[in-house]
C-alpha cells in the first residue's frame, strides 16, 4: 500500500514538473515573437526595383550629382506597415547615421503615442515620396490609411519630414520663409494639390494674422500643418474636415514668394529659384 502511494505521489511530482516547464517555454517563445514583430526589417529594396511608381521614377531624377544613394526599408508590426527611406553610399558616414535615425523617428515615431493595446488594435499603410533631395536638403512626404478598430471610418494620414542632411536636423518653415501676411497672400493663391476643391473651405476659416501665427508653428509637434519642398515649389499640408479628405496641400511657386525666400540659407543652394 505504502509503496502505491509513493509511486502516486511521484507521479504527481513529475506531472506538476513537467507542465511548468512547458509553461515556461510557452512563454519564451511569445517574448520572442513580440520582439521579432517590433523590429525594423531591413532588407533596403533597391529603388529601380519599383518601375511603376512614379515616385521612385521622380526620385531618380532630382539625384544627379548627388553624394548618396536612397533605399527603402520598411517597418513592420502585425496590421501596421510603414515604407521609409534611408541613406546609404554617403562618405560623411556620422552624417548618414544621424541623418537615418532622424527620418526613422518621424517616420513611425507617432507609433509611440500608443498604448499596446492601442497598436494591436491599429492598422497602417504608409508610403513615402522624396520632393526633393540635394547635398543640403531632403524633403519627404508620407502618405497613407490608418485605422483604429471600433472607428466610424479610416482616416487619411499625410505629414512631412525635412532635414538638413549636414547639420543632422530638422528643418521648419520659418528655417525657409520669413512668414508674413504678404506670404499668407502667396498660399492662399496656392494650386490645391487635390481635385477635392471643397478643400479650399480652409483658407478663409482663419484671418491673415492667424494664419501667420499657425504657419509660424507649423513642422511642430504640437502641429499638424507641415511643409515640403519640390523642384520648382514650396507644399505646404494642412488638416481639413475628414469629409474631404482629411488634409489638403497647397503649392507655390518659389519665384511668386522669391521676397520671402530666406535665400542666404545654405539649405537653397542646388534648387532652381526663379
Amino acid at each position: 500500500m505504502k509503496k502505491g502511494v509513493l509511486i502516486l505521489i511521484f507521479f504527481l511530482l513529475m506531472t506538476v514538473a513537467c507542465g511548468k516547464d512547458t509553461n515556461s517555454k510557452s512563454n519564451d517563445v511569445t517574448i520572442i515573437s513580440a520582439k521579432e514583430n517590433q523590429k525594423i526589417i531591413s532588407d533596403p529594396l533597391p529603388e529601380n526595383n519599383n518601375k511603376n511608381s512614379e515616385v521612385r521614377k521622380f526620385d531618380l531624377e532630382v539625384s544627379k550629382g548627388i553624394d548618396y544613394e536612397i533605399v527603402t526599408e520598411v517597418y513592420n508590426y502585425k496590421r501596421i506597415k510603414i515604407k521609409y527611406p534611408q541613406i546609404i553610399n554617403w562618405d560623411e558616414r556620422d552624417k548618414q547615421n544621424k541623418v537615418n535615425e532622424i527620418v526613422k523617428e518621424e517616420a513611425y515615431g507617432g507609433l509611440n503615442n500608443f498604448s499596446q493595446d492601442g497598436l494591436n488594435e491599429y492598422s497602417l499603410d504608409l508610403d513615402y515620396r522624396i520632393t526633393w533631395k540635394s547635398n543640403n536638403l531632403i524633403s519627404i512626404q508620407y502618405s497613407g490609411i490608418g485605422n483604429s478598430d471600433g472607428t466610424a471610418h479610416p482616416n487619411h494620414e499625410f505629414y512631412t519630414t525635412n532635414i538638413d542632411i549636414n547639420k543632422g536636423i530638422k528643418v521648419k518653415l520659418g528655417d525657409l520663409i520669413n512668414i508674413d501676411e504678404n506670404f499668407v497672400k502667396k498660399f492662399k493663391e496656392g494650386k490645391l494639390q487635390s481635385t477635392i476643391t471643397e478643400q479650399r473651405y480652409i483658407l478663409d476659416e482663419y484671418t491673415s494674422q492667424e494664419w501667420v501665427d499657425r504657419l509660424t508653428n507649423s513642422d511642430s509637434k504640437e502641429s499638424e500643418i507641415s511643409c515640403y519642398l519640390t523642384e520648382d515649389s514650396l507644399g505646404i499640408s494642412v488638416p481639413v474636415s475628414h469629409a474631404v479628405g482629411d488634409h489638403a496641400e497647397f503649392e507655390i511657386k518659389y519665384q511668386d514668394i522669391i521676397n520671402n525666400i530666406k535665400a542666404e540659407q545654405e539649405l537653397w543652394k542646388g534648387i532652381p529659384l526663379k
